[in-house]
């Protein structure tokens, strides 16, 4: 694994970079919520295994990437997916996919839609961001919230909202003890601005339509998600434009690039190898 810093505007992006070689695709990496790329890293060395160059990166605010912990946009992914699509382009002379877990398998969606350099995408998890599903007793919470994010966030924009508040913690793991390990990592970020927030799930004019998405997606989730479910990733699903597949992973939870990458790297090796390879 070798690490790079590449530009992002004021900030500096942090690669994780498991090597396949020049002339082999590239795949840019989207972490989950508050996390960042090296928590993979048995992904991405298995990706780079498979013949492909893994480029995981930290998100600004993220991991050793510059900016303030937990505070960045939409467009922040999106610009770092570029410049970070195009390092590998530029190193390996070969084409670019994108990948991503949870929060980062959505961005990877919106990332394949917004970026002609991205060529095909393989994310767990996917969502329709301009109409966030809401479960459970937060229903109405969050519905609420919602209407007056905007407002709160002009006012408050640096106002943090602990993650826990969007989810589960307690429902991201099988193994309870990783969470306890995650819990004493200094590179996690344990809440987000309401700017950020914003920016992500309540604005919308600044995303394009789910149903405009052209480049070739695997969606991928499993049976025993609690975060996001099966039915909700498949609804999304059903409504992609372009080239699509779509797996159901059995007998695992919401960590599938962390605690089940045997069960996912073989489907998504092939996935890449169908539509990256030249």
């Amino acid at each position: 694994m070798r690490e790079e810093f590449i530009p992002y505007g004021r900030e500096r992006i942090r690669l994780s970079v498991f090597e396949a070689g020049r002339g082999k695709p590239s795949v840019v990496f989207i972490p989950g919520s508050g996390c960042y790329a090296l928590l993979y890293a048995g992904f991405l060395e298995a990706l780079a295994g498979e013949g492909f160059n893994a480029v995981g990166m930290d998100n600004v605010g993220h991991g050793a990437s510059s900016g303030r912990r937990g505070d960045f946009r939409y467009g922040d992914v999106i610009g770092s997916v570029r410049a970070a699509a195009g390092f590998a382009e530029e190193r390996y002379g070969a084409p670019v996919g994108v990948s991503g877990s949870s929060l980062g398998g959505i961005l990877a969606l919106y990332a394949a839609a917004e970026l002609p350099v991205i060529k095909s995408a393989a994310c767990h998890n996917v969502m329709d961001v301009k109409n966030p599903p809401l479960y459970g007793r937060r229903r109405r919470a969050a519905r609420s919230l919602g209407r007056l994010m905007p407002f709160l966030s002009a006012a408050l924009p640096n106002l943090r909202v602990p993650l826990q508040a969007l989810f589960d913690w307690r429902l991201v793991f099988d193994d309870p003890k990783r969470l306890a390990e995650l819990s004493k990592d200094e590179l996690m970020v344990w809440s987000y601005t309401l700017a950020t927030l914003n920016s992500l799930f309540v604005k919308n004019g600044d995303k394009p339509d789910v149903e405009d998405v052209r480049t070739p997606v695997m969606v991928l989730v499993s049976d025993g998600d609690r975060i996001l479910t099966e039915e909700y990733c498949r609804s999304v699903f059903e409504r992609l434009g372009g080239r699509k597949e779509f797996l159901s992973v059995r007998g695992a939870g919401h960590m599938l690039f962390i605690e089940h990458v045997p069960k996912v790297i073989g489907p998504v090796a092939e996935w890449f190898d169908e539509t990256l390879r030249v």
